[in-house]
């Protein structure tokens, strides 16, 4: 299955921690226009002074990649393997002006995730491959077998 054309959210566009900002922009992501070009890469997050795992938003200029803009949503985490170096769109930019993003619920997910855009995937993910060991295919939420089978062989 492919995953070019996939739609994904990328918050934190005004906010100015976790290296969003650098000697060029106060805050990085407000530069971030439709049709620039985002990658992914793994980083690690201070959220509420507690390292995370993070996939962070990257703007491409010129071909190199250049300022951190966003973040990926937390739950995407999980993905960062196979994402890790994925190019995507910039689609729509949100905003909490009602003439440029018309829908409401839009301009709420602006304000509750400090600013957002939608980005189209332009690159395959990376194929997932299966883990050697159980523990790991768990730990990746890769599952196997059924329910029963896995409380089975756990319980041996």
């Amino acid at each position: 299955m492919s995953r070019i054309g996939i739609k994904l959210d990328v918050v934190g566009l005004d906010a100015t921690n976790n290296g969003r900002s650098c000697r060029n922009h106060e805050c990085c992501g407000q530069v971030v226009r439709s049709g620039d070009i985002i990658v992914f890469r793994g980083c690690e997050v201070i959220v509420n002074n507690i390292k995370e795992r993070g996939i962070a938003a990257h703007i491409m200029k010129d071909g190199y990649q250049s300022c951190r803009v966003g973040f990926l949503k937390r739950h995407m985490i999980r993905k960062e393997g196979q994402l890790e170096g994925v190019r995507a769109r910039v689609v729509q930019v949100l905003s909490p002006d009602a003439k440029k993003t018309t829908n409401k619920s839009d301009r709420a997910k602006y304000h509750h995730n400090k600013g957002a855009c939608v980005v189209e995937c332009t690159s395959e993910w990376q194929v997932p491959t299966k883990p050697k060991n159980k523990k790991r295919a768990i730990d990746c939420g890769v599952l196997i077998g059924t329910d029963e089978e896995r409380k089975t062989k756990q319980s041996k």
